[in-house]
């Protein structure tokens, strides 16, 4: 009879403490489990906040309108400046012309 007591005490000792260190587990499973989920919350919030700033700045990019936009109102002011180039090379021609004139028959 001792015998069978302390085998059973032994035994429910055993479970005992197998049962503590599964709660201990447990418990420490939960925690782990609620900071993920917590930083992986965060994680998302801070995408999510990206994500939004990103979509904005997609709204609010050039597009191929403005860029039409842009293009009517700056060709004909290239077209002014190269017609200006070329009258300006042409009057550096003449002046170039002058000026070798003048220095083979002096200004006399």
């Amino acid at each position: 009879m001792n015998f069978a007591l302390a085998l059973w005490i032994a035994l429910s000792n055993r479970g005992k403490a197998a049962s503590d260190e599964l709660k201990v587990m447990k418990t420490d499973l939960q925690k782990s489990i609620a900071q993920s989920s917590e930083q992986i919350g965060n994680r998302l919030n801070q995408h999510s906040e990206r994500l939004s700033r990103i979509e904005v700045d997609l709204e609010n990019a050039i597009k191929d309108d403005d860029l039409s936009a842009i293009h009517r109102r700056v060709d004909p002011i290239l077209e002014k400046l190269s017609k200006q180039e070329g009258i300006l090379q042409s009057l550096d021609k003449s002046m170039q012309h002058l000026t070798s004139i003048i220095m083979q028959k002096g200004l006399s």
